[in-house]
């Protein structure tokens, strides 16, 4: 093998051809210790610089004191460290570095070796896909829609599968307003067909917020800011008993109570204005508990109703939260079987 230290070899003259060769560089190699190569430029700064006639440099190098092996890609004189990007492998802490900026050193992608994880804005990965920004932004990522009405933008999901087409979900923006100021809505699909080759599509709507903040489930056209297509239900939460019963309206709406003696049901916790529910309040096998109440519960002409007295019989109390102190409330008794 034939070595040529590039320090030594001169160009001839402006537009002049200098030919290099080397013994067995057919059948071996040549191999350049020392100095940079330049193509396209006399004055190369890195370890090799190729530079055209309209300026625009491509350079191999090593950034931070050597430790970094890069490709630069950039504007103006070579060596610049201005407008341009490139790809620099962090060989200390093991990243692939994609960098761009006004300053090309300026990481914007950055992808794991040991697992091929990949940030954006930031070096300190923690899942597959990783995206920073300024804390006042909402757009994070921008999926744009087509121009025009009717367009949609979103993502789409899937599990176990690697095949495209097979989506089970998706969540997307539509366009709705004819391409007027391209506002629309926001909406969930999902879709339960357990054929492995059955894509998500539009037809499988589940749930949609408006531009006006109204919200849809199983409708396209809500009516009001919740409009439920089909049947909804809040679950029946059991109230501990005890010598006061105290319900915490954060837990539900509708509640159930079984009195095993004299009691109080006491004001209500975390009430909020506008809440409504229920409350089934049923005898034990004895029978003949009373229930007091607390100040918060207001009943017609301010009196608290009479328990229905028979041992396993049910009353029921319907309540609206008015206030923060005004529980309204009215009571339904002795609930049974219509004869």
């Amino acid at each position: 093998m034939s070595i040529l230290n590039v320090n030594q070899i001169q160009p001839v003259g402006s537009g002049q051809t200098v030919t290099i060769s080397a013994t067995n560089i057919n059948t071996g190699s040549a191999t350049f210790t020392g100095g940079s190569v330049g193509i396209g430029t006399n004055n190369p700064a890195r370890l090799l610089s190729v530079m055209s006639a309209s300026g625009p440099i491509l350079e191999l190098g090593t950034y931070a004191s050597g430790a970094n092996p890069s490709i630069f890609l950039h504007e103006g004189t070579t060596g610049s460290t201005i407008n341009g990007g490139g790809l620099v492998y962090d060989a200390v802490n093991n990243l692939l570095n994609i960098v761009c900026g006004n300053t090309i050193e300026t990481t914007r992608i950055t992808i794991k070796r040991s697992d091929g994880n990949v940030g954006i804005n930031t070096t300190a990965i923690s899942a597959n896909l990783e995206v920073h920004t300024a804390a006042s932004k909402i757009n994070t990522q921008t999926i744009k829609t087509s121009a025009g009405a009717g367009g949609y933008a979103g993502l789409a999901f899937m599990a176990g599968q690697i095949s495209a087409g097979r989506e089970k979900a998706a969540l997307y923006f539509q366009e709705t307003n004819n391409g007027a100021h391209y506002t629309g809505d926001l909406v969930f699909a999902l879709n339960n067909d357990s054929g492995s080759a059955v894509q998500v599509s539009t037809s499988d709507e589940r749930l949609r917020v408006t531009s006006s903040g109204r919200v849809g489930i199983n409708t396209t056209s809500p009516g009001a800011k919740l409009h439920v297509y089909g049947n909804s239900a809040s679950q029946v939460v059991t109230l501990t008993d005890g010598a006061t019963i105290t319900p915490d309206f954060s837990t539900g709406n509708n509640f159930t109570v079984t009195l095993g003696g004299n009691r109080t049901l006491a004001n209500p916790t975390n009430t909020t204005v506008g809440q409504s529910g229920v409350i089934y309040i049923v005898q034990d096998g004895t029978g003949s508990r009373t229930l007091g109440v607390g100040t918060h519960w207001h009943f017609p002409a301010g009196t608290a109703p009479t328990l229905t007295t028979t041992g396993g019989s049910v009353d029921v109390f319907a309540f609206s939260v008015r206030s923060s102190t005004s529980v309204v409330a009215n009571a339904i008794l002795d609930v049974k079987v219509t004869a």
